[in-house]
């Protein structure tokens, strides 16, 4: 059962990965100034593995449209959207010192494997993630699938041919 949750937590990270990475094409130089509906729509498609030559589901759109909101919610789009966010004449990200969604798209590009790396994404963005559902093998509630693809998360370990279930390393 163990390894089962860490699968699903592996899947969720190569999830993250893709979306992070495929929300970013938005404009030319991949850089989203704002999230926007464009970047939504990537970021969703590319954490369900909803993507060309895909092949696979690789998390539901309920957890993928949770970690998009507490990503959007936590971490600026750019430093433009760092600067400039406001709610009520409050700066949003005021005294926030970790790496914009740009930033954090750029080096998952060269390290996928660092989806959910601290360097990357604060901690408590990363433990917000773990409220949303399916994450990291919560139960899940709503419609959406349940990642039953083929992908596998590249740190469980090897897999027998023909299955699912990763083998003993």
């Amino acid at each position: 059962m163990r390894r089962l949750l860490g699968l699903r937590a592996g899947a969720i990270g190569v999830a993250l990965a893709a979306a992070v990475s495929l929300a970013g094409c938005t404009r030319p130089d991949n850089t989203p100034e704002f999230y926007g509906e464009a970047t939504e729509a990537l970021f969703l498609s590319g954490c369900e593995g909803n993507y060309e030559l895909s092949g696979t589901t690789i998390a539901s759109r309920n957890t993928c449209g949770c970690m998009y909101g507490h990503i959007k919610d936590n971490i600026p789009a750019s430093e433009k959207d760092k600067l400039e966010r406001s709610v009520d004449g409050q700066k949003v990200f005021a005294g926030y010192t970790g790496k914009t969604f740009h930033e954090i798209d750029s080096e998952l590009k060269n390290s996928p494997d660092r989806v959910s790396s601290t360097e990357l994404f604060p901690q408590t963005v990363l433990d917000k993630f773990k409220t949303c559902p399916g994450y990291g093998g919560r139960s899940e509630t709503g419609t959406g699938s349940t990642g039953t693809g083929s992908t596998v998360a590249p740190t469980v370990g090897p897999t027998a041919p023909g299955s699912a279930v990763p083998t003993s390393p």
